[in-house]
């Protein structure tokens, strides 16, 4: 029971760093959507934008209703089967463990996937859509029309200087969001671990178990917060690395 509620409040905690990370990514998108744009990127960034958004909310739906229940239900099992070996249900905890790895993989592989492919394609249709600009502005706009062009690009330039900046930004704030609570994971994981050697040394059995099952758990958090973390930074990285169209 000491050991459970503190792990239930960090299980908590986790849950409302998830939502709080989703909050700020609803917030930072719409404003790097909108450099993107404005640097010759507007079917990227469109693409991005939804992406994004979607994600946020099916993410929070999906680890709020499903993923910290199911974290929670295998802390019951754990106390259950602790209090009552003789019941033998640690394999359903076993199995809601494995549940949440696929889930947490299969969102993972998705997102990434999805985000990739849209990207190289809007790359692509941007490249194609800034030249054809440039050639009428090049040709409609007598005498300073190259000019104008030209000024385009430079623009361009200075734009994707503030795209890297900003989207360093959302990685950092993404890291600085995640941190606090994935430092507390850690601290537990250390703490039960060392309770867990030393149950085995005196051969306590019922409370080794018990254990085993908090260790999953958190570590489950802590899986949790890196995918959430690595939605925000993979999404900054792969918008940084797609430069605008030039020429």
């Amino acid at each position: 029971a000491f050991l459970v509620a503190p792990i239930v409040d960090c299980v908590v905690r986790t849950s409302e760093t998830v939502q709080g990370s989703f909050v700020f990514v609803t917030a930072f998108v719409p404003v790097l959507s909108g450099i993107m744009t404005a640097s010759g990127q507007p079917v990227t960034a469109s693409s991005y934008s939804l992406t994004m958004l979607v994600t946020s909310d099916a993410a929070t739906a999906l680890f709020s209703t499903v993923v910290m229940p199911m974290l929670n239900i295998i802390l019951a099992i754990a106390v259950v089967s602790a209090a009552a070996p003789r019941l033998n249900i640690g394999g359903i905890s076993s199995f809601i463990q494995k549940a949440v790895k696929w889930v947490l993989g299969f969102t993972m592989t998705i997102f990434v996937s999805v985000l990739s492919i849209q990207g190289a394609v809007g790359s692509s249709a941007d490249s194609v859509t800034m030249k054809a600009a440039k050639f009428v502005i090049g040709n409609a706009i007598p005498v300073v029309g190259g000019a104008i062009s030209d000024a385009v690009t430079s623009v361009q330039s200075y734009l994707g200087l503030l795209k890297t900046t900003v989207g360093a930004f959302g990685i950092l704030a993404g890291a600085c969001i995640f941190l606090p609570i994935l430092i507390e994971q850690i601290l537990w994981l250390v703490a039960v671990n060392v309770c867990l050697v030393v149950s085995d040394i005196f051969e306590m059995k019922e409370i080794s178990s018990l254990l085993k099952a908090v260790n999953g758990v958190i570590g489950l958090m802590i899986a949790v917060a890196v995918s959430c973390a690595l939605i925000l930074v993979i999404s900054s990285g792969i918008m940084m690395s797609l430069n605008g169209a030039k020429g």
